[in-house]
Formats: C-alpha cells, sequence, structure tokens
C-alpha cells in the first residue's frame, strides 16, 4: 500500500490532496474461484477552502479487478472480464465541520459486473448476481 500527499499553495488558493494506492496480485498457478489475479484500488481526495473557514471537498476513487471466475464448474460463461468501477463525491462543510451537504456517484459508468454465478438445477441454465448499478444521491448532516 502506498500513499503519496501532497499541497498545493498560491497567493489566493490553498489545495491540500491526498492520493492512496492498494493492489493485490495472486500467483495465476494458485488463483482459487471468486479471486481475481490482480486488484487495484486508488484513491484521491482533494479539499479547497472557501470562504468563513468552509470547504469543499472532492473525492475520486476506483477499483479495478482482473478476470475473475465467478462459479465452480470452470464453464466459460462463469468468466466475469476484467473490470474498473469508479465513484466520485463532492461535499461542502460549514466551519468546523458543524453542517455538511454533499452529492455522489457510486458505479458513475455503470458497468454491469458480475459477482457471483451458479448452473440452475436440472437444466442447462446459469443464473448470475450482479454488482450494484449507478447509484446516486445527496449526504447531508451534522457534527455536535
Amino acid at each position: 500500500m502506498g500513499r503519496l500527499r501532497g499541497n498545493l499553495h498560491t497567493r489566493r488558493i490553498n489545495i491540500s490532496i491526498r492520493i492512496g494506492v492498494v493492489g493485490h496480485y495472486v500467483d495465476r498457478d494458485k488463483q482459487p474461484p471468486y479471486a481475481p489475479r490482480w486488484t487495484l484500488s486508488a484513491s484521491a481526495e482533494q479539499t479547497m477552502p472557501m470562504p468563513d473557514n468552509a470547504s469543499l471537498v472532492g473525492g475520486a476513487r476506483v477499483h479495478y479487478q482482473s478476470q475473475t471466475l465467478t462459479a465452480l464448474e470452470f464453464l466459460p460463461v462463469e468468466e466475469q472480464p476484467g473490470y474498473s468501477l469508479w465513484d466520485f463525491d463532492l461535499t461542502y462543510a460549514t466551519a468546523q465541520n458543524r453542517f455538511y451537504v454533499g452529492t455522489y456517484v457510486n458505479n458513475a459508468f455503470n458497468k454491469t459486473a458480475l459477482s457471483f454465478s451458479f448452473g440452475t438445477p436440472f437444466s442447462a441454465f446459469m443464473t448470475g448476481t450482479l454488482q450494484a448499478p449507478r447509484v446516486f444521491g445527496i449526504r447531508t448532516g451534522v457534527h455536535f
């Protein structure tokens, strides 16, 4: 796991940027079902100061995984090709983070990803379970 942090200062703008990356590798000869050979997760967050000590925080996350076998029958239809899922958020917080309101989108590009599959008993049909589709919304709250 690696982390990279940096700050950018100018006369009018003070921006803090945080970036984190996590990866995992499984040897091809030892790759079990439901385990991709490669996984990579990365995130970045940027905080921008606003008037009256408020802040605007933007974030992005990505998860990538390589081809995965999603069942135990070892059939070609059970293979999920590699894919990536992207999430984004933007939050405005008042001074000392007392109140906040933000918006978010998960699976921003609406990638259809298979998480699990199995053969239907007494038939030649495969059944699959999909990961969540694109989800977006608003978060609001108060700290006391």
